[in-house]
């Protein structure tokens, strides 16, 4: 039995309201640095027996400027990777006090590794040796959890399109849904109900992911910016079962 035209229409309809645009989800900044052939380097100068004392030295400050220079262009390469994905943003996300503090951060950490460029060209053995480890502490208290804290909000940044997108398809399927008058109601309400309180966490989550990139708490922002992901999930996952439903009844 054909379907009558005018449900065929409700049931494209439907379907565009509720999955067209889907997309993945967008990965954040990020730069790959391989350092191997440097590590490499050094380790082939620690294993060469054929050395004398004078050419061991010379060897290894060679390798080691080489490899301390890599590392901060590594860095540096990860920074700037990171301010150009924020000049990039909407405007409304360039509001949000957190965007102008890892901006601030970010800078902070470019400075210091153009200072560390210049002044460990020239180092000794032992200096060489120094800074590397002041460097290394550097990465490890500064650095990387000012990349953790600029990558958390990208992946923050990035999700508010799907929760517009999300509460866009709500609004649409609840004029489309209610508009029908169904002889099955109660079930459509009951289903578009879930994904309003799916969504309404979704938001929520969000907002507490914002204000813990507000507070320089990255990690405990991607605990929530997850929760709201799975959220989101849910809320399309009964979308998906609306939709069968409607489907269904008006065959």
């Amino acid at each position: 039995m054909a379907i009558p035209m005018s449900k065929l229409l409700i049931t494209v309809a439907l379907f565009v309201i509720l999955f067209a645009g889907i997309g993945p989800l967008p990965a954040q900044a990020a730069t790959a640095c391989d350092l191997t052939p440097q590590v490499a380097e050094l380790q082939a100068v620690h294993q060469n027996t054929s050395f004398d004392e004078i050419e061991y030295l010379n060897a290894e400050i060679f390798a080691r400027r080489k490899l301390l220079a890599a590392t901060i262009e590594c860095d540096l390469a990860d920074i700037a990777a990171r301010v150009e994905a924020f000049s990039q943003m909407p405007d409304q996300i360039k509001l949000v006090p957190a965007y102008q503090g890892i901006l601030e951060k970010l800078a902070e950490s470019s400075q210091y590794y153009v200072k560390q460029r210049t002044v460990t060209q020239n180092l000794g053995l032992r200096d060489l040796k120094t800074a590397a480890r002041a460097i290394s502490d550097w990465r490890r208290t500064t650095h990387i959890p000012t990349i953790t804290w600029a990558d958390n909000f990208l992946i923050w940044a990035d999700n508010q399109q799907f929760l517009e997108k999300a509460s866009e398809r709500l609004s649409q399927v609840s004029r489309v849904a209610f508009s029908l008058k169904l002889v099955n109601q109660g079930e459509i309400n009951e289903l578009f109900e879930k994904a309003k309180k799916n969504f309404d966490t979704a938001f929520a989550e969000n907002d507490r992911a914002r204000n813990a990139l507000n507070q320089e708490r990255p990690v405990l922002a991607l605990a929530h910016i997850q929760t709201s992901l799975k959220a989101l999930a849910d809320t399309y996952q009964v979308f998906f079962t609306l939709q069968e439903t409607l489907q269904r009844i008006v065959k």
